[in-house]
């Protein structure tokens, strides 16, 4: 019979068993700093990028940002944990004088932290003291000039170069 059958198959059981670091400690990561590799001295500011990571950091919780030329302090900012856990910041940092600038970004320690070691980051810039130089050539005199001589004009932190236009020759290809 149908309940004679039932009888001899083996009963099974389900657990569940949760797997993961219970007592998980809090991790804030410099993933990315980025600076241009080669900068012309100039007034201007740099721009640097960073991306920091916060791994099982509460939502809202303040983080302490430091970025630093050469070991001096460039600006110190606080920062809270947001929920996507990934924060894209952006600094203005003078470029000082010519020779190999060295950028550190730093995450201050949080408590209970699990890895210290990857909360600082490195980024070197090579300022030369050395102006761009141009030659532009065009057939025929187009829209996009007029960018590059507003570029010219506007002063010692862009490019400057003497600039000379020239009418083409009647006749000539």
């Amino acid at each position: 019979t149908a309940r004679g059958l039932e009888a001899d198959r083996p009963t099974l059981s389900i657990l569940a068993l949760a797997v993961g670091n219970p007592d998980a400690k809090p991790d804030a990561r410099v993933e990315s700093l980025s600076a241009p590799d080669v900068a012309v001295k100039s007034p201007d500011p740099c721009l640097i990028r960073a991306q920091i990571a916060t791994a099982r950091i509460a939502q809202g919780t303040p983080l302490t940002v430091t970025l630093k030329a050469d070991g001096k302090l460039i600006e110190q900012r606080q920062v809270t944990a947001d929920a996507s856990g990934h924060q894209a910041l952006e600094f203005q940092a003078p470029l000082g004088e010519a020779g190999e600038r060295s950028w550190t970004l730093e995450i201050s320690p949080l408590e209970r932290e699990s890895n210290l070691e990857n909360n600082m980051r490195e980024a070197r810039t090579l300022v030369k003291d050395a102006r761009l130089r141009v030659l532009y050539i065009e057939d025929a005199p187009r829209w996009d000039y007029h960018k590059i001589v507003s570029l010219w004009s506007a002063g010692p932190s862009c490019l400057t170069a003497p600039c000379s236009f020239c009418r083409p020759r009647p006749g000539s290809n």
